[in-house]
């Protein structure tokens, strides 16, 4: 009788975890065709991909430098603080030269058929990272698969509704580029180092975000997929210099990408712990929608460094502890994406598409166990909602909670690494030849909690059967 009233209870739980995955995905989906048509009716937007077009015509058609002398004003002002009135002096092309070749067809498209293009494009990438890192939450012969097959749709659909997603859209930033980029480096870089390393290099001429995973690749011992990477920068500088010369390329990394580090955006949109800490030192006031550009102050660059070491050193042990499980350094990698928007001084709301792979298996982990459901209902609204909703009603509200709802995506990626963290720092793997089958459960399934990050990262290799000793034969 117990017998047959627990698999009662599992059967009823597979079934509301089903019910709320349905019902989740019918919402997401209902926002994400609303978003989509108000897109569809703009008139305007994607004003970075317009900026980003009109320079590469303006270099590649007319000759004109692409660090022009708006670029060489800016990396010489040493002002603490560029007011919101010289803000058409900050709308520039400010990618790297070694990003040139890899937006070159910009130049020779209408510029809005350029922007549609892109939004489209990166929409489909990003559906792509939140899939892949469900997938690798509950790999083939898991048992699991099919049964998340509806959490995992859900999560793409919050990867496609959320805030981040709408801001890069809406907004024509190409960040979705650099992310795919990285994860096609995670899902490649054993079977197919040289397109690895291609995928990496570019993301990393894009955005230096990418970079982070470096670090995973080498605690693996990924060294081939790590010159090819080399050598793929090293190609895309060279095809770069026609039009930015060595020494223009050099003034790039000596003058203007120390002085683009060395600020920030003191605005509702800027999301990174410089950004909150300087709304926090202005507790009282009300903050812009669009604000100035903020010199880092040396108070601020001391706390945040501290930061920064201390995860980046607990990240560093994790790969290190890990370094002979793949699926331990697939979580260290995607907790690095989380954390760079969280600690880079551009960490605006459109970066925290790269903690998609971190929070998409949190949020399927959610809607598979009924007693996360209200911490999921808490994170889906923290992520879906744009970051200027509120701004009118909250100018009245308690300091406290103004500055936790401005900070919403900061707290929630922190949430999420600090998961991530707790269980890659956990005890060493043993390789899965040597891990025991787990029990039957209830249902007649492994007993094993089905969880977005597990003991052994974001794959749940501890689900897999142990392999049949060898024998030698005589």
């Amino acid at each position: 009788m117990s017998d047959a009233s627990s698999r009662d209870r599992a059967r009823r739980a597979a079934q509301a975890a089903r019910l709320a995955a349905l019902a989740a995905s019918l919402l997401l989906a209902l926002l994400l065709a609303a978003q989509w048509l108000g897109l569809a009716q703009r008139q305007s937007g994607f004003y970075d991909t317009l900026i980003y077009t009109d320079a590469l015509r303006a270099t590649l058609r007319e000759g004109q430098p692409l660090y022009g002398p708006a670029h060489h004003r800016l990396a010489a002002d040493e002002r603490p603080r560029l007011p919101l009135a010289e803000a058409a002096d900050f709308d520039l092309f400010f990618y790297p030269p070694p990003a040139l070749p890899l937006l070159a067809w910009m130049a020779w498209l209408d510029p809005l058929t350029v922007a549609r293009l892109c939004a489209l494009a990166q929409a489909a990438l990003l559906a792509a990272c939140a899939l892949w890192a469900c997938r690798q939450a509950w790999p083939a012969g898991s048992g699991h698969r099919g049964r998340a097959g509806l959490a995992s749709a859900s999560a793409v659909l919050l990867a496609l509704a959320g805030a981040p997603a709408w801001h890069l859209v809406t907004a024509g930033n190409l960040n979705a580029l650099p992310l795919a980029a990285a994860v096609g480096f995670l899902a490649w870089q054993r079977d197919r180092p040289a397109l690895a390393g291609a995928l990496l290099a570019a993301g990393i001429a894009l955005k230096l975000y990418p970079a982070v995973l470096l670090l995973t690749a080498i605690a693996g011992g990924r060294h081939r997929a790590i010159a090819w990477t080399a050598g793929w920068l090293a190609l895309l500088t060279m095809l770069a210099l026609p039009w930015v010369p060595w020494a223009e390329q050099r003034w790039y990394g000596r003058e203007l990408m120390p002085w683009l580090g060395a600020h920030f955006d003191a605005q509702l949109g800027g999301q990174s712990l410089h950004a909150v800490l300087d709304r926090l030192a202005h507790w009282g006031e009300a903050h812009a929608l669009r604000g100035d550009l903020v010199r880092i102050a040396p108070a601020m660059a001391a706390v945040v460094s501290i930061a920064s070491l201390s995860l980046l050193g607990a990240c560093a042990l994790a790969a290190w502890r890990g370094r002979r499980s793949p699926a331990r350094l697939r979580l260290v990698a995607c907790l690095l994406l989380a954390l760079v928007p969280c600690l880079s001084p551009k960490g605006h709301v459109h970066a925290f598409v790269f903690a998609i792979p971190l929070l998409a298996p949190l949020w399927v982990s959610m809607l598979r166990h009924p007693a996360w459901w209200p911490l999921g209902g808490l994170a889906a609204i923290a992520w879906l909602v744009p970051v200027w909703t509120g701004a009118a009603w909250l100018a009245e509200a308690p300091a406290a909670l103004r500055e936790l709802w401005y900070a919403r995506l900061l707290i929630l990626t922190g949430v999420g690494v600090a998961l991530g963290l707790r269980q890659a720092l956990g005890g060493a793997t043993k390789p899965a030849g040597c891990q025991r089958q787990p029990p039957p459960g209830r249902a007649g399934l492994p007993a094993a909690p089905l969880r977005g990050i597990d003991a052994d990262g974001i794959t749940g290799a501890g689900l897999r059967p142990p392999a049949l000793p060898h024998r030698p034969p005589r």
